[in-house]
């Protein structure tokens, strides 16, 4: 169709339109001028308030919030909106909509978006390098567990999960990640890459990050405690601080101080021989002897569990020159006032004569069978052990004598010296325990006697 005709027959139609403000022009070409200008003026045509609208009256963000969906709270409302979108604006039951819900699901499921790493990617080996160094670790707030059963184990005690790295997807689906709000990223790198980082010669293929706990905190909920501190005084081998942080957890303690000089609790192989009891017990790390005081209730009463026992053949006697000498020093201490409840500058090591005294004090020792006896349902026990090779320390002796504590020890027979630090304390606070729930069961058979 010529130009000349196209403007012919839009005129004709204009003339025809009863709508049209247009006036009759002289030529075709002015037509589609004026038509185009004419267009181009129109108002848009305001709608009157008193007008009922049909719209919904439900914000989709919040309503979509508000579902308690876990994936749901992590997404950004322009995600929301999107998806949103995708669904009829003006149904405000969209919540129950199931094709809804399962997009709400997905759209930030990490599990559904695996990224594919390469062997010379960074983001796999930085973040290892970062895990397992300590000073970064501590830096950066990592935490480096591997293998499928202490990555599964630290969800379930509701550790919160920031990176898994895997050599095969189908590993994922065996473990349960009901309990995690999704926020977590999963790479996916090959096998031999894995294993240049791997600590285990079976590598399981998969290793996970998390975020290390606050100290004195526990990220799992459903803890039943007793009131039982243990103290580790040179402890310095991982698989003994493994296994006391795995039997603390067990028995119930409730809470665990790491003394300056011990090995890392966040140590990988200190993990490992946890088997996740990190995620289930509040641990504090790296304490000085001269806090020490500030981390236990007052009044507890202090047990030296040791296997090397002083002045056991009357060598306790009154006529003692370091125990006269101690016991002037202990009546000067009763009478000086305490400026400074978070800090006693007498268990500093540095520049301190009268500290060397304490490893000649004899201290009341008693079988593991007596040692708790006398003991209350509302006493408070704090343990303290010590490695194996250096054994306790002249601040831990200072503690126990200062407070009237006992040294504990376990009768061993067929001239055995010595047990393993693990083992000994789990012997100790099993023992302890059932003193416990002895006073306990005793308690409450009384109680319904009398009702």
């Amino acid at each position: 169709m010529s130009f000349i005709r196209y403007n012919r027959l839009l005129f004709s139609h204009l003339l025809l339109s009863k709508q049209s403000r247009l006036i009759t022009p002289i030529t075709p070409s002015s037509i589609v001028l004026r038509h185009a200008t004419e267009i181009r003026s129109r108002k848009v045509k305001k709608i009157d308030s008193n007008t009922k609208q049909r719209k919904n009256t439900v914000n989709p963000i919040a309503q979509i919030k508000n579902l308690g969906d876990k994936a749901a709270r992590i997404l950004s409302n322009e995600n929301l909106e999107a998806i949103y979108n995708r669904f009829d604006p003006l149904r405000e039951d969209i919540s129950k909509d199931p094709a809804f819900l399962d997009e709400i699901a997905t759209i930030k499921n990490p599990l559904q978006h695996i990224i594919q790493l390469k062997d010379n990617d960074i983001r796999f080996s930085n973040r290892i390098i970062k895990a397992k160094n300590r000073q970064e670790r501590y830096k950066k707030g990592y935490v480096l567990l591997e293998g499928k059963r202490l990555v599964a184990d630290a969800i379930q005690a509701g550790a919160d999960l920031l990176t898994i790295f895997t050599t095969d997807r189908q590993i994922l689906d065996t473990i349960d990640f009901s309990t995690t709000d999704l926020n977590f990223t999963v790479y996916q790198v090959s096998s031999s890459a894995f294993r240049t980082w791997s600590d285990v010669q079976t590598s399981q293929g998969i290793m996970a990050i998390f975020a290390m706990p606050q100290p004195d905190s526990c990220p799992f909920q459903q803890r039943i405690t007793l009131p039982i501190t243990v103290i580790c005084d040179n402890v310095r081998d991982p698989g003994n601080m493994g296994t006391i942080i795995r039997t603390c957890a067990a028995v119930g303690c409730d809470r665990l101080l790491a003394i300056k000089g011990c090995v890392d609790i966040w140590d990988p192989k200190v993990i490992r021989s946890g088997m996740g009891a990190h995620f289930r017990l509040p641990i504090i790390n790296d304490i000085g002897w001269e806090t020490i005081v500030g981390h236990l209730p007052e009044n507890s009463k202090i047990y030296l569990a040791d296997h090397k026992h002083s002045f056991e053949n009357n060598t306790s006697s009154d006529d003692n020159p370091s125990k006269q000498m101690f016991e002037e020093m202990l009546e000067k201490r009763k009478q000086m006032k305490r400026t400074d409840l978070t800090e006693d500058r007498s268990y500093s090591s540095a520049n301190n004569r009268f500290l060397p005294l304490y490893k000649n004090i004899p201290i009341n020792y008693q079988s593991l069978w007596s040692a708790f006896s006398n003991m209350k349902s509302t006493d408070h026990s704090t343990i303290i052990i010590g490695g194996e090779t250096e054994g306790v320390s002249l601040q831990a002796r200072k503690l126990t004598i200062e407070n009237d504590g006992k040294m504990v020890y376990i009768p061993l027979l067929n001239d055995v010296e010595s047990l393993n630090v693990g083992i000994a304390l789990s012997v100790i606070l099993i023992e302890l325990r059932k003193y416990y729930e002895d006073i306990v069961q005793k308690s409450s058979l009384i109680e319904h006697k009398d009702n």
